[in-house]
């Protein structure tokens, strides 16, 4: 098991698309070609995780500066879940662009997808193909073809592998998330003799099917696509059509003397002919199941065992499914396993199973897990190892969960993440009863994460927390309740519950509580956050429901993403509902995104929350005034907004403000987008940023008795006009007797719009 840690790349890297910026590499296009006016497109984009490119060659991980995608879109009118089987709307949009120090910038001149406002879908395909860095301005055109041959000294690599995303359907106003998998499917031929050898060909004579090369080729009907072609070898012309590889260098030691070819999936390939260099012969490789090679998977054949017989490579990386833990070992020393884990050690559970390998690093985990609801801080299931808390994963220990899930858990399964953790999936947690007074943090996978931590390649799966509070801090989310470090690359399926209540219903307590679907409060960096499933025929509806009926004399902020946040977030793609009507805090501030987003008083560094997209419904609680003034802001977006830039952020929330009885001195805002708007920088700060929800209602606009009510936010600063956030491409849906903004008011908290509040 330990050669799966050697070889595999953890984690996937999500790269930003921000499609904000346009060059002049291509004349050809523009608006002007006929092309409906509408909503510029946001992207992000990422490799898939735990796909082939993740096995034992060095191939593409990351991309890199001057990188270019290919990204087709066709819109629709209809229901998201026909596919091309809705009512298309005029011809496939096609646009190129280059990574460029962290974004995708258009490549053609005035000209970048948009989304036609008669439209309600679209669906998305994209291509990396590394010979095309070039727009394809011809809608006959095609890039350069690129050969499947590599030949290096220093083994295979991937790097010339086509890669595609989609065609995925998202409704009108999303942010488009696209994860690319590898084109090819990818047979290894181990085993192989002649250790002098360190190049073969693989060809299958007489065949105008077997393939070499690709290309992408555009249409004016199906806008980009990849083209397989069988074409000569330079200076090789008289060979025919073959594929060359040279020997891996990089394999486990079982594998012996191996070869790995990238193939065009969907075609027969039984009867090829592997040889050596010139097409010297070796072996015929015959077998059926040569014929069912599928794209982005990985396979072994080892010509030593049945000669012929062609299997699914077990190292290829795939998760376990998250809903059967009937293959999942039934851990019995629990406390043992967590202690073990922390410090990076090896352990073997009661009954001589190993669960855990030590590595270089750190520890691997070997098996999936199944905790049966046993708690390991309870006396009743473990009397004689009770842990007195959670363990920390220490700073010098590297978990790698290897792909498998921990099932059934009760607890976060860390107290902090001050280490890494990777590739680990959780199912079906459930937790209710008392948060005890001094724990801060409440996740499903920790309480916490330092400033040294990283979690990355993350799964959650059905997680319920029905969490009774009394007076202290409280930060709550399904990963992690306080982040101080690198959280990236979390996916999740299924019904995420967070319901908070008061232990003591019908009282008040002295509390801070920030309550998010993924972080609760967040000081470190969250990027890459979307929704997983177990394959085309994964039917689970996934959603963020957030309950908060809290009722403190201190402040509070529920989001649908992360409660509180004064650091980066970036590429997430979610639904939600976030109810916070029955809550009452002194400052209630509620966001289908974030409850609130503020830079830290005296911090000057760029603080981004961009590339965001999450539909569903947002209920904000209500103010009082303890001592002094109060505050109920809700919105789509964010419930208050200080100091933050915003780009490329898109809510197709309903937004319901609070809308009971008013008390005096408390200040209501709610908007489509954003409750409240403060900020004291002089450069503009929101751009690109919409609300296209079906419904919006709170405490009308009525200055006198300081309630604000905004199709995009129901306060901005006194310094900032609706023209200026409209001219930054940000918009909101009309409502009849709604304006734009509610007013423009300096916020209690700042003085003229600018800050003198601290946190």
């Amino acid at each position: 098991m330990i050669r799966k840690y050697l070889y595999r790349l953890v984690p996937a890297l999500c790269m930003v698309c921000a499609l904000s910026a346009c060059t002049a590499e291509d004349d050809s296009e523009s608006p002007s070609s006929g092309r409906s006016e509408g909503l510029v497109v946001g992207f992000t984009a990422q490799y898939a995780a735990d796909e082939f490119p993740t096995r034992a060659t060095e191939g593409k991980t990351n991309f890199e500066d001057g990188d270019v995608i290919h990204i087709t879109a066709q819109f629709y009118v209809g229901e998201a879940n026909q596919g091309i089987e809705g009512t298309p709307q005029g011809t496939p949009q096609y646009c190129a662009y280059r990574y460029v120090k962290g974004d995708w910038i258009s490549m053609m001149n005035n000209h970048e997808i948009t989304w036609p406002y008669a439209c309600d879908y679209g669906m998305f395909t994209a291509y990396y193909v590394s010979q095309a860095d070039g727009p394809i301005s011809d809608e006959s055109g095609a890039s350069t073809s690129c050969m499947l041959s590599d030949i290096a000294e220093v083994g295979t690599s991937d790097n010339t592998v086509p890669l595609k995303a989609g065609p995925v359907p998202f409704n009108f106003g999303h942010t488009v998330n696209l994860t690319f998998t590898h084109l090819c499917a990818r047979l290894s031929v181990t085993q192989l003799d002649a250790s002098t050898v360190s190049e073969y060909w693989l060809t299958k004579p007489d065949d105008s099917g077997f393939h070499n090369a690709y290309r992408l080729k555009r249409s004016p009907q199906k806008g980009v696509e990849i083209e397989w072609q069988s074409l000569p070898t330079e200076g090789y012309e008289k060979y025919g059509t073959y594929i060359a590889r040279s020997q891996d260098t990089k394999v486990p030691d079982e594998y012996g003397r191996t070869v790995t070819f990238y193939l065009e999936p969907g075609v027969s390939f039984s009867g090829c002919k592997l040889g050596y260099r010139y097409n010297r012969n070796y072996l015929t490789l015959n077998s059926e199941k040569l014929s069912k090679l599928e794209s982005n998977h990985s396979y072994r054949l080892n010509i030593t065992q049945d000669t012929g017989i062609v299997y699914d490579d077990p190292d290829d990386g795939g998760w376990s499914h998250p809903d059967d833990s009937t293959k999942a070992h039934k851990l019995i020393n629990i406390p043992g396993f967590l202690t073990a884990a922390g410090k990076g050690d090896d352990f073997t559970d009661e009954d001589g199973t190993q669960i855990l390998q030590q590595t270089g690093t750190g520890i691997i985990l070997l098996k999936d897990l199944d905790f049966s609801g046993r708690d390991p801080l309870s006396d009743n299931d473990f009397p004689e190892t009770h842990l007195d808390a959670l363990c920390n994963l220490i700073t010098s220990v590297t978990f790698d969960g290897d792909f498998h899930y921990i099932y059934n858990a009760v607890r976060p399964i860390f107290n902090e993440i001050q280490g890494r953790l990777y590739n680990l999936g959780i199912s079906n947690t459930k937790r209710k009863g008392e948060v005890h007074l001094g724990t801060p943090g409440y996740g499903g996978l920790s309480r916490s994460v330092t400033a040294s931590g990283t979690i990355s390649n993350v799964r959650i799966s059905n997680l319920d927390l029905e969490l009774e509070l009394v007076t202290g801090v409280y930060s709550i989310g399904c990963v992690t309740g306080n982040n101080n470090g690198t959280v990236s690359d979390i996916k999740v399926r299924g019904q995420i519950n967070i319901n908070a209540a008061m232990k003591n219903p019908g009282g008040t307590i002295e509390s801070e509580i920030f309550i998010g679907g993924i972080i609760g409060q967040n000081l470190g960096t969250l990027s890459g956050c979307s929704v997983f499933t177990t394959g085309d025929g994964d039917t689970t509806s996934t959603c963020i429901n957030i309950i908060n009926s809290c009722v403190s004399t201190l402040s509070m902020s529920t989001g649908g993403i992360v409660g509180f946040s004064s650091n980066h977030i970036e590429n997430v793609t979610l639904a939600v509902n976030v109810d916070a009507g029955l809550s009452t805090a002194s400052e209630n501030y509620t966001g289908g995104m974030a409850g609130r987003l503020r830079r830290l008083t005296g911090e000057t560094t760029r603080k981004d929350f961009k590339n965001i997209s999450v539909e569903g419904s947002v209920k904000g609680g209500q103010g009082v005034a303890t001592t002094g003034s109060g505050k109920s802001f809700t919105g789509g977006i964010t419930g208050r907004l200080f100091n933050f830039y915003i780009d490329n952020c898109n809510s197709l929330c309903d937004v319901e403000g609070w809308n009971g009885d008013i008390s005096p001195n408390v200040r209501y805002a709610t908007g489509g987008a954003f409750g409240c708007i403060a900020t004291s920088d002089v450069d503009e700060l929101v751009f690109n940023t919409n609300w296209y929800g079906n419904t919006l209602s709170g405490r009308a606009n009525e200055p006198d008795k300081d309630c604000y009510l905004g199709t995009f936010s129901g306060i901005i600063p006194i310094h900032r006009t609706d023209e200026g956030y409209k001219g930054n491409g940000n918009n909101a849906r009309d409502r009849d007797g709604i304006s734009f903004s509610g007013a423009n008011v300096a916020d209690t908290s700042t003085n003229e719009g600018l800050p003198n509040e601290t946190r």
